[in-house]
């Protein structure tokens, strides 16, 4: 199993890394509880849940004790230097290009002028990308990624800093579990058409549709990501299935399989931390369902790749979001 980033050396700091992230966490201890197991319909309908802690939003509660210590997430501010010109040195296979306009949400993660993974932006100053896009890189000790908003990998355009990075408490390098992280950018994009998430309770069956987006690998070999923004179409499996194929126990709640397994169309190294979309028929838009994470290669016949599920972390970005409006860190729009 490989993680899907572009650069060996962070791929090195993520195979190495600890069972159990620690560093600088507030608490190591998170909500594990689950809500009931969905009942399977006639149609092999898939619902995807949340946490337990966040299963039902209605009320609209927001936890008493900081969120940082309730989750032990790993969190890193960046106020002290604001006035920085440049944060860090900055897999789609089987794909076709796609137009740029398509995805006004998506962005490049740099290190310096260079590319290495992808995120989602679900409102103009917030990121949503993979934990392994930025836990390597604090760990050493590196300046934060530039976000750009661009047609192609190459392009330069305006990069903005990013604020504070927020690296799930309980990700774990090592089994790829919990693989989400969030970004507040130093200001809001420009240009940008934030994507919705999806939400818990979301219902997929099996093959459905999904559409993933990125300037990855376009091979399995290849030494280079693609100069161009390409896109492909998988097929959703649900996780029961994705566990066989893959090896049981190693898809867990907080993961999403898809992968189109005779054409061998999937992401790889460049498209981490970018968007698995799903279409919601009652909106008539794309919706973010998933983060790309990891994979066995790169569009291996048979083999799906694994994606984090963006429904059951709503509530946790979302929490995140409220807590830096309401320390006017966020400029909330209407």
């Amino acid at each position: 199993m490989k993680l899907h980033s572009a650069l060996l050396t962070l791929l090195v700091v993520i195979i190495g890394a600890s069972a159990q992230i620690e560093g600088d966490t507030v608490v190591d201890n998170i909500i594990q509880a689950l809500s009931p197991s969905p009942e399977s319909t006639a149609d092999a309908e898939t619902v995807l849940r949340a946490e337990a802690f966040f299963s039902d939003r209605s009320g609209g509660a927001i936890p008493s004790v900081d969120v940082t210590e309730y989750f032990g997430d790993t969190v890193i501010d960046n106020d002290d230097t604001l006035d920085q010109s440049r944060a860090m040195e900055s897999r789609i296979i089987n794909g076709v290009r796609a137009d740029p306009e398509d995805y006004k949400f998506l962005v490049s993660l740099r290190i310096g002028e260079s590319h290495y993974c992808a995120g989602s932006v679900v409102h103009p100053q917030v990121v949503v990308t993979a934990a392994h896009c930025i836990e390597p890189i604090r760990q050493k000790g590196s300046d934060f990624p530039l976000v750009v908003t661009a047609p192609n990998a190459a392009s330069h355009l305006d990069p903005v800093g990013t604020r504070a990075s927020v690296v799930r408490g309980a990700y774990n390098a090592a089994t790829h579990n919990n693989d989400i992280a969030v970004l507040l950018l130093n200001r809001p994009l420009e240009g940008v058409e934030p994507i919705k998430m999806a939400m818990p309770g979301t219902r997929l069956s099996r093959g459905e549709q999904l559409q993933i987006a990125g300037w990855g690998l376009r091979s399995e070999n290849s030494l280079e990501i693609s100069p161009y923004l390409m896109e492909a179409t998988v097929g959703f499996v649900d996780n029961s299935e994705c566990n066989k194929i893959l090896g049981m126990g190693k898809i867990t709640d907080n993961m999403i399989c898809a992968g189109d397994l005779i054409n061998g169309r999937d992401a790889c190294q460049g498209d981490s931390g970018g968007p698995l979309l799903a279409y919601n028929s009652e909106t008539g838009e794309q919706e973010l369902l998933g983060v790309v994470s990891w994979g066995i290669g790169c569009g291996r016949i048979g083999l799906p790749g694994v994606y984090s599920s963006v429904p059951y972390f709503e509530s946790w970005i979302t929490t995140y979001m409220e807590q830096w409006a309401a320390e006017k860190r966020l400029v909330l729009v209407q």
